[in-house]
Formats: C-alpha cells, sequence, structure tokens
C-alpha cells in the first residue's frame, strides 16, 4: 500500500479519463481488491477505477495447439487401394501384409475390410495379413507361432534371438540392452506353455551374436527331431532420442509397415508411421522447440537450477486407437499408450534436465542431477484406447501469471497514449529467523507472545520492511488480510527487527488460522468397525479424513506436519506411551527405539499409504499392536506428496491399469526425496520429512515404495525403460536394506543380519506371499537376471530378495546418520497401479513387512545407561540408549 499511495499521489491533480487496476496476489483476496479500489477513488480524479485480480497460481497461456492426424489403419487401407486400383487383373493370388499398432481386435476388422475390398471390388479373393506393429516379437510368437504348434505333438520349443550391439565408440544418452529383442518378446513364454500344455522349462530362449534374422522359433518332438522353424525381423527405423539435442544420439523404433504382392511380383514393400510415431514427430518439432524458445527468453538464454521452475504446466492430452489391454497373466498388460505416457513425462523431463545448467554458487549436486530438476508440471494426460479413431491432441502450455505479487496502474489522460506503472511488491531475505523467548500462559494453555528475530544484511530490506508494517496493521484492522499472521494458542509475535546497528521492535496481533477453528469432528470409530479399506486408492481427501477418524483414537496424535508446494495437507500420525498432554521426546527416544515410516515419496506408488494407514488402525484396535505401542515409538507419515497423489488419482479414472509415472514427482518434475538435504527446499513438504527425523532420530527408517505390476516399456528410448532398467519387469516384493556390513562395526552388521532374518522369516509366514515372490522371482530370473546379473540382479535370503550388499562406488561408513539409523529400507511392492484385489494382497505384504520390524524392535535388548553430572552449580542428569539392539541378548 505505502508504494501505491506514493503512485497515486503523482496522479492527484491529473484529468483521467480512465484507470485500469490489475493486482497479483499469491491467493484471491477480494477484501484487499476492495482497498485498493477505495483508495484509488480516494486519490484521484477519474469516472471510474477498474479493478482485475489473479492469483499468482494461476496459469498464463504460452501455447495451446489441437492437432488430429490421419489413422494408421485409414492409411493401410487407402495404401492398399491405392496400389492396387490400376495393377492389371490377374488371376494370380494376391497377399497383402500390414504392420499396424492396434489391437487384435482393430487388427481383425481391417483384416475383414481389406477382404472384403478385394472381394467386391477387385474380384478375387485376397491372403490378408494384419499383424502388430508394436511388441512385434510377441505377437509373432502368440499369433502366428502358436497356432502353427497346436496339435503337432510338440515336446520342446527353442526361440533364438539376436543380441543386440551398441557401437560405443559414439557417446550417446544410453545404449541399447544386449538383450532388446528378448524384451520385446515379454511374457510369451507363460501364454505358450499354457496354450500348448507345455511345461515352462520347455521353452527356451538363447541369444545368438550370428543370426541372420532377428528371431528364430524351432519346435522339437519327444525324440528331439525339428518339426516346425520360422524366422522373423521386426520392422525398424532409426531416430533421434531427442531432435534438439542430436549429440544424444539414435535409438531403434518398431514401426509399421505394408507389403503387397500378387503371385511373384512385389506391388508395394514400405514402412508405415504408426499413430504413435507420427505424434512423438509432431511433439519434438511443434511443443517441445517452442517450449524450449520460451525457456531461453525467460531465462535471458541461460536456464540454470537457479531459475527454475520454468513453466506452470505443460499438458499434452492424447485420444489414440492404440493395443492397451490386459493380457490375463496377472497384472501383465499390453498398452503402447502407457509407453507413450512415460515417454512424454521422463523424456521431456530429460530433456528439460539436460538445457539446464548448473550454477556456480550451487554447489556440488547429487550424482542424478536427473532427479534434482525441477522444471515444471509435465502432465501427460491419456486416455484409454478410442478403438478405430483417428488420433488427436491437445496441448496447453502455461506459466505462471507471474513470479511475485505485483500491481500495475494504467492510466489514460486526455490526449495522450496510455501509461503504466508496475509496482513489484518487494521480497525480504533476512538471515536464519531465531526465536529467542517465548511466554506461556498456563491458566489458559497459550503463548501470550513469542519472539522472532530478524537480522537483514541489506539495509533496504530493513528498512522496506518498517514501511510495511502500518499498512499491514492497517489492513488487518480492515479485515483485509484474511491469510495474515495466525497460529492456534498464539495471542501476539514480537518481532526483533535488525540491520548491523540498525535495532527496531514491533508487535504484532496474531489470529487463529480457519483450520483450527471448531469444524466437523469425524464421529468416532464403532466398535470393531474396519476403518481403512484395503481394496481402494486413496486420494489425498480420503488420507485427510481417514487420519482426523483415527486420530479419535487416545493412542494415535495425528496433527498436520506442513502443506504442499499447491498447499495440501500432510498428515503425520504418531503413537507412543506414555501419552498425554506433556511428554518428551527425548526421554521417549533414550528409553525405546523408535521406528519411522513414510509413504507414496512417489505417489503414483498407491499401496504404501493404504498399509500405513491400516497399520495405525492396528495399533489403535489390535491387543497384539497395542502392546508394540508400550516397546516402540511410532513415527507414521501416510502421504509425503499430496499433490503427485492428487495427480495420479485423477489419472487412474482414465486408465486405471496403467503406471501413470506423472503422478511420481508431484507438483515441479522433482523427486522430493532429493530436497531432503535443503533447509529451504521448492517443495516445502520435502521439509516434513526431515524435521520429522531431526524430532525423532529413529532407529529404523522405511521410506515405503512401490513399482510397476507389469511390464514397462518406453518404445523411443530403445524399448526399456533407460533411467530404471531394473524395474523394467515386476519380480516380486523386495527390498533395498542399507546397513553397516564391514567387520569393524560389528555390532552394527550383527543388528543388520538379525533384521533381515525377521523379515525373510515373516515374509515367508504367509505362504501366499511366499508363493508370489517366488512365481515373480522365477520370472524375472528367466528374462532379466539370467542374462544381465549385474544390470538385473537378485539377492535372495532364504527366497526373500532383499539388496543388502554393496553395489554402489562407495562403502557404508560410520556417520552420525548411521549411528543413529542403523537400518534405511526401501521396500518396493508392485502397485502402480494396484486396486481391487491386488491393492489388498500388497497391503497384507506391506504389513508382514512392517510387522517383522515391530516383533525385531519388541525382542530387541538397549542398553540404557544414567548420566549424572555437575556443572556451574547445576546437576544434569541424562539417559542414554546404545545402538544399536540386539535379540541375542
Amino acid at each position: 500500500m505505502p508504494a501505491l499511495r506514493k503512485a497515486l499521489d503523482e496522479l492527484k491533480d491529473k484529468e483521467l479519463e480512465t484507470l485500469k487496476v490489475e493486482i497479483l496476489l499469491p491467493k484471491p483476496n477480494p477484501k484487499f481488491e476492495d482497498e485498493v479500489k477505495r483508495a484509488c477513488a480516494a486519490a484521484v480524479k477519474t469516472p471510474a477505477v477498474e479493478i482485475s485480480a489473479a492469483a499468482m497460481s494461476s496459469g498464463r497461456k504460452i501455447l495451446e495447439k489441437e492437432q488430429k492426424f490421419s489413422w494408421e489403419g485409414a492409411d493401410a487401407f487407402d495404401l492398399v487401394k491405392d496400389k492396387l486400383k490400376d495393377a492389371p487383373a490377374s488371376p494370380a493370388p494376391l497377399k497383402i501384409n500390414l504392420g499396424l499398432s492396434e489391437s487384435p481386435e482393430v487388427r481383425s476388422r481391417i483384416r475383414k475390410q481389406i477382404e472384403q475390398y478385394a472381394a467386391e471390388q477387385l474380384k478375387q479373393p485376397a491372403e490378408v495379413e494384419v499383424s502388430s506393429s508394436y511388441k512385434q516379437g510377441f505377437f509373432w510368437l502368440t499369433e502366428k507361432i502358436l497356432p502353427a504348434l497346436k496339435g503337432k505333438g510338440i515336446a520342446q520349443l527353442i526361440v533364438r534371438f539376436a543380441e543386440e550391439k551398441g557401437d560405443f565408440r559414439k557417446p550417446k544418452r544410453f545404449y541399447a540392452e544386449p538383450t532388446r529383442w528378448l524384451q520385446e518378446l515379454y511374457p510369451a513364454d507363460e501364454i505358450l506353455a499354457r496354450d500348448l500344455a507345455l511345461p515352462l522349462d520347455k521353452i527356451r530362449f538363447e541369444m545368438s551374436p550370428i543370426l541372420s534374422t532377428v528371431y528364430e522359433a524351432t519346435a522339437l518332438d519327444a525324440k528331439n527331431a525339428v518339426v516346425f522353424e520360422q524366422s522373423f525381423s521386426p520392422r525398424i527405423k532409426e531416430i533421434p532420442y531427442l531432435k534438439l539435442l542430436p549429440e544424444w544420439g539414435q535409438v531403434k523404433l518398431t514401426t509399421g509397415w505394408a507389403r503387397i504382392e500378387r503371385g511373384g511380383d512385389m506391388l508395394y514393400d514400405g514402412p508405415l508411421a504408426s499413430d504413435l510415431e507420427k505424434f512423438w514427430n509432431y511433439y519434438q518439432d511443434e511443443i517441445l522447440a517452442p517450449v524450449y524458445s520460451h525457456i531461453l527468453k525467460k531465462t535471458g538464454g541461460a536456464p540454470t537450477f537457479s531459475k527454475q521452475p520454468f513453466f506452470k504446466q505443460l499438458r499434452v492430452e492424447l485420444w489414440a486407437s492404440e493395443p492397451d489391454y490386459r493380457l490375463g497373466l496377472d497384472e501383465e498388460i499390453v498398452s503402447s499408450l502407457e509407453a507413450l505416457h512415460d515417454e512424454i513425462y521422463f523424456d521431456t523431463l530429460d530433456f528439460l534436465r539436460g538445457i539446464t545448467d548448473i550454477d556456480a554458487e550451487e554447489g556440488e549436486l547429487p550424482e542424478d542431477t536427473q532427479r534434482f530438476s525441477a522444471p515444471g508440471n509435465v502432465l501427460p494426460v491419456i486416455h484409454a484406447s478410442t478403438e478405430g479413431e483417428a488420433p488427436r491432441i491437445k496441448v496447453v502450455f502455461e506459466d505462471w501469471a507471474g513470479p511475485a505479487p505485483q500491481l500495475t496502474l494504467k492510466w489514460k489522460e486526455a490526449g495522450r497514449e496510455e501509461a503504466s506503472r508496475c509496482l513489484t511488491f518487494p521480497t525480504l531475505k533476512s538471515k536464519p529467523i531465531q526465536l529467542p523467548a517465548f511466554v506461556y500462559n498456563g491458566l489458559e494453555e497459550k503463548l501470550d507472545s513469542l519472539s522472532a528475530e530478524l537480522d537483514f544484511e541489506k539495509e533496504s530490506d530493513y528498512l522496506a520492511l518498517l514501511d510495511l508494517l502500518p499498512a499491514y496493521r492497517e489492513l488487518l484492522g480492515r479485515d483485509a488480510l484474511p491469510a495474515a499472521l495466525s497460529y492456534p494458542a498464539l495471542t501476539s509475535l514480537h518481532l526483533r527487527l535488525k540491520c548491523r546497528d540498525l535495532f527496531k521492535e514491533e508487535v504484532l496481533p496474531v489470529s487463529v488460522p480457519a483450520e483450527s477453528k471448531p469444524g466437523t469432528v469425524p464421529a468416532p470409530p464403532r466398535p470393531g468397525e474396519s476403518i481403512v479399506d484395503t481394496t481402494r486408492i486413496l486420494a489425498p481427501e480420503d488420507v485427510a479424513d481417514l487420519t482426523l477418524r483415527l486420530g479419535r483414537f487416545p493412542i494415535l496424535r495425528t496433527w498436520i506436519g506442513g502443506h504442499s508446494y499447491e498447499g495440501r495437507d500432510v498428515p503425520i500420525i504418531e503413537a507412543y506411551k506414555p501419552g498425554g498432554d506433556y511428554v518428551s521426546i527425548p526421554r521417549l527416544i533414550a528409553l525405546k527405539p523408535t521406528i519411522y515410516l513414510s509413504g507414496r515419496q512417489h505417489a503414483n506408488e498407491v499401496s504404501s499409504t493404504t498399509y500405513i494407514l491400516k497399520l495405525a488402525e492396528l495399533l489403535a484396535t489390535d491387543k497384539t499392536y497395542q502392546d508394540y505401542v508400550g516397546r516402540i515409538n511410532f513415527v507414521l507419515q501416510p502421504l509425503e506428496n499430496p499433490d503427485g497423489a492428487a495427480l495420479a488419482f485423477d489419472l487412474q479414472k482414465l486408465t486405471p491399469f496403467h503406471s501413470l509415472h506423472a503422478g511420481r514427482y508431484g507438483s515441479l518434475g522433482i523427486d522430493i526425496g532429493s530436497l531432503g538435504g535443503s533447509s529451504r527446499p521448492i517443495l516445502p513438504e520435502a521439509l516434513v520429512r526431515r524435521e520429522l527425523y531431526a524430532k525423532w532420530a529413529p532407529d529404523i527408517y522405511l521410506n515405503l515404495h512401490g513399482y510397476p505390476s507389469h511390464e514397462w516399456v518406453q518404445q523411443f528410448s530403445d524399448y526399456s525403460p533407460y533411467l530404471f532398467r531394473d524395474y523394467w519387469i515386476p519380480k516380486g516384493w523386495f527390498t533395498y536394506f542399507k546397513s553397516l556390513n564391514l567387520s569393524i562395526y560389528a555390532r552394527y552388521k550383527e543388528a543388520g543380519e538379525e533384521l533381515r532374518g525377521f523379515i525373510t522369516t515373516e515374509m515367508n509366514a504367509d505362504p501366499r506371499i511366499k508363493e508370489s515372490n517366488k512365481k515373480f522371482t522365477d520370472r524375472y530370473f528367466r528374462w532379466a537376471a539370467r542374462w544381465q546379473p549385474y544390470i538385473d540382479p537378485l539377492e535372495l535370503y532364504d527366497g526373500v530378495d532383499i539388496y543388502a550388499r554393496r553395489r554402489t562406488g562407495t562403502e557404508s561408513r560410520l556417520t552420525l546418520r548411521s549411528q543413529t539409523t542403523y537400518a534405511e529400507e526401501t521396500p518396493e511392492l508392485m502397485d502402480e497401479t494396484a486396486s481391487g484385489a491386488w491393492l489388498d494382497f500388497l497391503s497384507t505384504q506391506g504389513l508382514s513387512y512392517l510387522r517383522a520390524h515391530l516383533k525385531y524392535l519388541s525382542q530387541a535388548k538397549f542398553e540404557t545407561v544414567r548420566v549424572e553430572e555437575e556443572a556451574g552449580e547445576r546437576v544434569r542428569i541424562q539417559l542414554l540408549r546404545g545402538r544399536p539392539g540386539s535379540t541375542k541378548k
């Protein structure tokens, strides 16, 4: 307001025809708009004042495009008609072979359409075959080889595939895996075994460096005589991985085709671009290129980490006719649409990271800076297959309305051009805020005052704040700042403002936040009522409701640990004994071990929220679990990434069995986990984990994750997900287990081994979990670990996959963190995207895993000592608990 009044003073003597005021605020505030309008009307001579307002979080469109492409099915039919319309009549047999990226049903319809055309228009029958150009090897085995082998009494099937050899002399972003052509066959062996009534071990894959074709299939009878042979090579083409970064190299893409022959004459044999190829080419030329131009313009030609985020959202919505269906084998699917979702998401983030430089002042960054970059929200919205329809897209590229709050005045005097002035609200930077004192009112159980010390390096910031405080009080008095300083049970805030030799004290009133005012309180759970539904994916609103309901149990303490970038709550649940209004957390830590669980760092990994909340329910309602609370402190963070969870929840309504990786990183395309070391992270929700860890100093920290429940394909990136290659197919439940393994850390090494034993025992105690893990680890060995044990390893302990051995360039050493938290684990469940009975089973797995830790911690013995010291005429008594514990004492 001071800057506004100053600007209005310069206009007060002028006769204005118009005065327009554009306001940009963090959040909509109609009352503040009214105050601005009142101030303008009182200060200047004008017929009327026009006010327009927007929130900083609102989008400003930079680019909006819609495009409809020709459908590949129509392209193929038109091509066939074109090549045959002038061909001379001939009794020679007509053969037409097409490769299209379509579902079996759509390909069958196209085949019948061409057959009908040949019979009616050409007056001759045609042998028509319409194959799949997506996963060509898989469909060759299941649609050609499988029918050909039925009834032949085969005893063994050998499938050879060519080894993919990369040219390592040329630097590239990534190289194709040697087993690339095996990967495109997945999971054909179990389908063939089932439909041919063959034992699974009688279907063998062999890699060959010298095959003349990509695939060869050889079937043998019981006497090892060859009864069938056939070979096949997919149609491929090479394209740049990213056109705008050609130095990142080329990738091989399987493509469509059309082959028309009559008798011995070849009428046509050439490529036929799929719908998704057309889109991908358009996306790089017409979308990524202007996005790049906008970023360069916005950053002055120098995009760096400190200038992020570069934009608000890049939304890419697609409707296309593609193979997109379940296979009937566990959770496996065939979906080129899901594959495209991942290309848009990860390749775009990869590109944006590639054009971003590291600021000199950034210092040391994580090795994996791919997950450190925060360019903005890349949002692929892929609809379920629109069978037989032409593909279309809609792209909306938005930036924020403005980088900071501002107010723009535009005025016009008679006979003059319109003039304007932009008033930007200053960002005031102080050293870290200190809280040196508070006054507590015990009778009313509230803080009468809290002192906050702000020390400014720049005198201009110090003076600007002093200038703003009178306007703040004025607006607060007029109720024009509804989101002003507010905190429950706090009356006033005493500011101690400093800048070198300048000093000023100010007292500001504090209001009760709206969320702390009495509202609807959920009814207490009924006896025996199941609170958490383990078959349903939970949205942030569901988690908030369930947390409130669970908070009605006396044993659970629920509170809001922070807020996300988009303003959503990050709920926390704690369980400990003894409880009460005044509890010493340091004493609890000293007397009992603490376990800290965080869920959905990657928010499309849906199961952890479910089984964390289910654990909270059990802690409150089940006698066995309540006994654990007497021996263990529990810290539960069920939803670390609420913004990503909201996004993934909406996407699963369109494609419920896709992995939905757009929900992985949340609002800005950055992994929350990469921000753990920052005291001022770009995503404020990242602070919650940091603060909870500092508060509780847990013995065990479990960061609960998930991964796709089916094959993960990126067809424009040499097929397998180059950033996550060991996740390309499921391998059952597994966990990364970080502990100290060197012999000089004997106590820690033994504790880790003991804990692993509890995990394997508990996971194997449930026959369903044990059987499931064996099935998936066997499958993973056949398809991955057998061929590339260093890229796709298995580390089995009694059949349970626990990655405890060192696999990095550095050794785990005794640090302050590892001395305190002696076991950190990241379990992975096949939950992208799980629902119904499958989610319920995964929740069972998750609870079994958690139960192993509860049994271990409740049985472990920890040595505790009492330390009495005298210093400065005071006696200090401390309780110290040694870590780790041991179940052998």
